[in-house]
């Protein structure tokens, strides 16, 4: 089905995120990326892979009002899709991706109805999750920050488990923070990074989670996209002096949302 998309654009942030994924190969020998329906869109919503036969497994996990998952290229001509995928059902088809960017589509999302997929010789596949849904895997290599909020740079590991975050050190000086987590856990981990709101003033929904929605204009830094156990993956924020609460936004089928369990702490800038 072809359908006329409008463009999003997106405002300008001072950070970079790594795209996160997993780079799993089936029995055809093509790469899978992994997607799911929810009630918000395409899930993850921005990604990246290399050029090849790809293929494209998508579940729908309860998504009443879409089950379509559509992938166009920039023409926006429809290269690839997946119908009546009522919540519960899942399907695959494949694709050979050339370089270039892709729009994913999940017509009727109520917070990503379109997304980016960026097709490269550097790409990693990803299957993580822009909307906090449990999923993830291994990363591409980070762009450096840029912007400045003086001349610092500080690394920052970040260690997460099954559920909390442990940062080493806690504080820095203003300027680039390059946060480098590795997932010591047994679920998907990600950070999503907020100025200014303590963890007991941050909103959430009926499930647990952080509203991000709900969070005052310009809180909201930027975040380290969930990827999987045993996995290392990083990104460059350039922070002002203040306040950040960290925490990890993952809502998991099983073990429900990890903000929930306690995978929040904090982090000082001067």
């Amino acid at each position: 089905m072809r359908r006329a998309l409008s463009l999003l654009s997106v405002a300008g942030l001072v950070f970079f995120v790594t795209g996160c994924g997993s780079d799993s190969k089936g029995s055809s020998g093509a790469k899978t990326l992994e997607f799911t329906i929810t009630d918000e869109g395409c899930n993850p919503a921005q990604t990246s892979t290399t050029p090849g036969s790809t293929n494209f497994h998508v579940k729908n996990t309860g998504a009443n009002a879409i089950t379509e998952f559509e992938v166009l290229d920039s023409t926006g001509h429809i290269v690839g899709e997946k119908e009546n995928l009522t919540p519960g059902l899942e399907g695959s088809f494949t694709i050979d991706l050339q370089e270039g960017a892709y729009t994913l589509a999940c017509p009727g999302g109520t917070k990503s109805p379109t997304g980016t997929l960026t097709v490269g010789a550097h790409g990693a596949a990803a299957s993580g999750s822009a909307d906090h849904d449990e999923g993830g895997g291994d990363c591409v290599p980070p762009a450096p920050a840029s912007g400045s909020a003086g001349g610092s740079t500080t690394e920052v590991k970040a260690a997460l488990s099954d559920f909390k975050i442990e940062l080493n050190p806690t504080a820095a000086k203003a300027g680039t923070v390059e946060l480098d987590g590795t997932n010591n856990g047994t679920h998907p981990h990600e950070i999503v990074v907020v100025k200014g709101v303590a963890s007991s003033a941050l909103p959430t929904d009926a499930n647990g989670k952080v509203d991000e929605d709900k969070l005052p204009a310009d809180t909201v830094i930027g975040e380290l996209e969930a990827f999987s156990p045993g996995k290392n993956c990083s990104a460059s924020f350039t922070l002002q002096p203040g306040s950040y609460t960290l925490f990890c936004n993952v809502v998991g089928a099983e073990e429900g949302a990890h903000f929930q369990k306690g995978m929040v702490t904090s982090f000082t800038v001067s």
